[in-house]
């Protein structure tokens, strides 16, 4: 018998089916917890966009971001978030930063900033006014 990870009542294996754990697991219905909903399909209507497309560099296509993600120590080019530990995760933004990318998202959302006391972040400076994407107001798209 097969175990599928069930977060939030959301199937983890319809969402990551690239996991080792999700190789042979089937796409049972039953788990989700909505009748009328497909496990296949996200359920806000839209995909994530991947994690490779929020670092940019202006010397960079998408091939070098990916090499330079698998460099820093990226294992998971779509959603690390999922696939690899937090403190992993900051590290490899640390990284990217250090290689001089641009992270899409502000500076808040790097897990150095919501995240301190992973070990990864500690005494590490970023610089927030170059290294990420202008803050929106709260409530803007």
């Amino acid at each position: 018998m097969s175990s599928v990870a069930v977060v939030s009542g959301q199937i983890l294996c319809v969402y990551s089916p690239h996991l080792p754990a999700c190789a042979n697991a089937p796409r049972p219905k039953t788990l989700v917890t909505a009748a009328n909903v497909d496990p296949g399909t996200p359920q806000s209507g839209r995909r994530v966009k991947p994690a490779y497309t929020d670092w940019t560099r202006p010397d960079a296509d998408v091939g070098t971001v990916r090499r330079e993600m698998a460099a820093c120590g990226y294992t998971d080019f779509d959603m690390p978030s999922d696939t690899m530990k937090l403190n992993d995760v900051a590290s490899a933004q640390l990284c990217m930063l250090d290689k001089g990318f641009r992270y899409g998202w502000s500076y808040q959302a790097l897990l150095c900033r919501t995240t301190p006391s992973l070990s990864a972040c500690r005494g590490k400076s970023i610089d927030a006014a170059h290294c990420c994407a202008a803050p929106t107001a709260a409530g803007a798209k």
